[in-house]
């Protein structure tokens, strides 16, 4: 592991080199079990804290956007017809507890 003992490393700390790593790689996949079916999503959206209004995500290849509403309730701006209902409601339900908004 030669990584580990470069004096980058050394100098900022192992877990801010990974940390800087992650916001520069893309995010990996999360899952959602929705009907006894498995998906995965991706998100897109890089800084997401308490005060985030929107959020997007890529799923089956489509971009969409959650947004939350003034009830703090998330729901997705944009439906597609193919999708089961609710799909993504429990995707934005999902991550909304994944983040902690």
């Amino acid at each position: 592991m030669q990584v580990f003992n470069t004096p980058i490393v050394h100098k900022i700390g192992f877990r801010s080199l990974l940390s800087v790593i992650s916001l520069q790689c893309m995010s990996l996949p999360l899952r959602i079990t929705f009907e006894k079916k498995d998906y995965t999503y991706i998100v897109l959206t890089r800084k997401i804290d308490k005060h985030t209004e929107t959020i997007k995500i890529d799923f089956l290849g489509e971009e969409f956007t959650l947004v939350r509403n003034q009830r703090n309730e998330w729901y997705v701006f944009e439906n597609s017809i193919g999708d089961p209902p609710g799909l993504l409601q429990a995707i934005a339900k999902n991550v909304a507890l994944r983040y902690r908004l």
